[in-house]
């Protein structure tokens, strides 16, 4: 695969040196094939990922932790709270005897409706002879999603099966403060144009449209282990850029942020470039496929074809 051998290889070196050199852990370096779009990210040996605040420290020497928030005061009436509560979502469902629903957003609308933004109402998600042409014509068979007429954020893959939700526009509710970088979005429609689509979008001949998106096996194991995957992360900023005389020390021990552009960020990913010559990214390798929290992420990358 265009993405993925040249750090298998790597990930496979730094398997068979470390002390549990299993089958599963052969794949460690694989993480090297997300460099285009993942090195380089702000994480943190053995913790959660960065909050690079003003205050908070460097990346190598993160600011303590602020203290908890004062606990609230005990409800001297819980039971009016949860009653409280069970009325307001109680009041916010959609009453299908009530005449038509009023929407700005396909949740609000029972199963199986969507909401016309044009008109602001929940409307049937079908489409008949004398119905809404909600897709019509407007998709092009070849795995590249069309419009849908009444909600742009909704997506359409064929002319009488509805509108769809458009992976790339669904909120995902409020993000963490530093997030772990995660593969694009890239929207499409299934069946086997759906892949050659995704194929070429992605530059990987092993990508599939997998849930109307764009996938590769790597980018699958990125968001099924995003635990193990950061510990990766974090072992590579700790062996490049927090240990003395590694690739990275002078860039990043005083900064304070690895993002991607700046001149941490910049120095890991050009560690991860290097593959088998950056020293620092196989040692992170080898500490990643010792610790069993990290390992999962290394077992998944390696199952994936070369």
């Amino acid at each position: 695969m265009i993405r993925a051998s040249a750090l298998l290889a790597v990930l496979f070196a730094a398997g068979c040196s470390s002390a549990s050199s299993a089958p599963d852990d052969a794949g460690a370096d694989v993480v090297v094939a997300m460099k285009a779009r993942d090195a380089g990210q702000d994480a943190k040996k053995d913790s959660a990922p960065l909050v690079h605040h003003e205050d908070a420290g460097t990346v190598c020497a993160p600011a303590p932790p602020a203290p908890p928030a004062e606990a609230g005061k005990e409800d001297a009436e819980p039971g009016a709270t949860h009653d409280a509560a069970k009325d307001t979502m109680d009041a916010g469902k959609p009453d299908a005897d009530a005449g038509p629903i009023h929407c700005t957003h396909d949740s609000e609308c029972t199963a199986g409706d969507i909401c016309d933004t044009n008109k602001g109402v929940c409307i049937a998600n079908a489409e008949s002879d004398a119905g809404p042409q909600l897709c019509g014509s407007n998709t092009d068979g070849g795995g590249v999603p069309g419009a849908c007429a009444v909600n742009p954020d909704d997506m359409c893959c064929a002319g009488r099966s509805g509108c769809v939700a458009n992976p790339a526009k669904v909120d995902a509710g409020p993000l963490p403060e530093a997030p772990i970088p995660l593969p694009p979005t890239d929207p499409c429609c299934p069946g086997a144009a759906g892949d050659t689509y995704c194929q070429g979008k992605l530059s990987d001949d092993s990508a599939t449209c997998t849930g109307n998106v764009c996938t590769t096996c790597l980018d699958t194991c990125v968001r099924g282990h995003l635990a193990a995957y950061q510990k990766f992360l974090g072992y590579q900023l700790t062996d490049c850029g927090c240990t003395a005389n590694g690739g990275c020390y002078d860039a990043c021990h005083e900064a304070t942020t690895a993002a991607p552009g700046t001149p941490c960020g910049m120095c890991l990913a050009a560690q991860t470039a290097e593959d088998l010559s950056s020293t620092c990214t196989l040692t992170a390798a080898e500490d990643c496929s010792n610790d069993p929290s990290c390992t999962a992420f290394q077992a998944c990358a390696g199952a994936c074809p070369m």
